[in-house]
């Protein structure tokens, strides 16, 4: 399995407003899966058009900067797992709540209800072996940036495009 990273190659005003909020130069993460559609790959995301779903991933690999790092050797939890949080509302209140504790400087995200999609990449990997390398990233901030910053550093994960 492999975590992804994107954000569009030209000006969106949406991904701007996430990379300014989470101060992150991805404005989106998912989780890619070992399966495909035809000649596709599966991934499942949490995206603000309809929420956790699985989509393809070739809708990132055009007209965005993708990075994909493959998780080396260890023990995953079934990808069936992430079925649970399928058709899960996207959280934009969660948005919202990044958005003030920024402002504010607050410890944790006032407004903990649904998630966004570093949220869910971050459940998914605090399911597996490597979860130690995740625990110091609170749950109710968890950016992007946040994800890639442990990714980039592990010996667990090795980039693959």
């Amino acid at each position: 399995m492999k975590i992804g990273f994107s954000a569009p190659s030209s000006w969106n005003p949406l991904s701007w407003l996430i990379e300014k909020v989470t101060g992150s130069k991805w404005s989106h993460c998912f989780i890619v899966l070992d399966q495909s559609f035809g000649t596709d790959t599966l991934i499942i995301e949490e995206s603000m058009l309809g929420g956790v779903k699985v989509n393809v991933l070739s809708e990132y690999q055009t007209g965005h900067k993708l990075e994909l790092y493959e998780i080396k050797s260890i023990s995953l939890p079934d990808q069936t797992s992430l079925q649970q949080y399928l058709g899960e509302p996207y959280g934009y209140l969660d948005m919202l709540g990044m958005a003030i504790a920024k402002i504010f400087r607050l410890k944790h995200n006032p407004i903990n209800k649904d998630m966004v999609c570093s949220q869910l990449v971050l459940k998914f990997l605090m399911a597996t072996p490597l979860s130690n390398e995740f625990k110091s990233i609170d749950y109710s901030r968890a950016t992007p940036e946040d994800l890639y910053e442990v990714i980039i550093k592990s010996p667990s994960f090795v980039k693959v495009n």
